[in-house]
């Protein structure tokens, strides 16, 4: 009976300490420092809602590494707001992640495509300053990833995008982002449940080669 009541109390007081470290950290970065509406909505159009079961609530991402935690969303070299040019201009994902559709890699712009904007558009803006002076020096913006995989898991964009797949089934309404967050678990239940459902292959090859 003591070490049930005992355990019960560890457990207690880890999901106190958890929901308290997940509220400070996860949504960090902004003024706003709890769940709120505007966060839960970028979870709309997810597979699951992010989750890899029902069980798997954000809560328990306290015991996974930052970069690899829901909530994650890393001070960037240069603020760029995709609610400003997908939400509000209307710009294609793939005018700038032109490798989702032929290759394993979304991949990210080039200094030489943002500028061919940015020489006409905000180039008094301090951020525009910051790419500009890239551009001058000839160096790449070292761009942080936010949704990332371990190394022994592989995804290949082509195919899922060939497949019928948006990019909000996985990362969210990002379009509605001041500051991309990683909105998804990206754990092997989400992945390995999305495509017992569709009915693709399940095979360990297919993710880890």
């Amino acid at each position: 009976m003591k070490r049930a009541f005992f355990a019960t109390l560890l457990l207690a007081g880890a999901a106190v300490l958890a929901t308290s470290v997940f509220h400070q950290t996860a949504f960090a970065g902004g003024e706003k420092q709890t769940p709120t509406e505007d966060v839960e909505r970028y979870h709309m159009g997810l597979w699951n809602e992010g989750k890899a079961v029902d069980s798997d609530i954000p809560l328990l991402d306290i015991f996974t590494p930052k970069e690899f935690a829901r909530g994650y969303k890393p001070e960037q070299p240069i603020d760029y707001s995709h609610k400003v040019h997908v939400g509000k201009n209307h710009i294609e994902c793939t005018y700038c992640h032109s490798g989702v559709t032929k290759s394993s890699f979304a991949t990210i712009p080039s200094v030489e495509l943002c500028m061919g904007c940015h020489t006409q558009v905000l180039k008094d803006s301090p951020e525009i300053k910051k790419l500009a002076k890239h551009w001058e020096e000839k160096t790449p913006v070292e761009w942080k990833p936010v949704n990332n995989l371990p190394d022994h898991a592989q995804f290949n964009h082509q195919r899922h995008i060939k497949a019928g797949f948006g990019c909000q089934s996985c990362h969210g309404l990002v379009q509605d982002m001041e500051v991309v967050e990683r909105v998804s678990s990206f754990k092997m239940g989400f992945c390995v449940s999305c495509h017992r459902e569709n009915g693709a292959n399940i095979d360990c090859g297919v993710c880890h080669y």
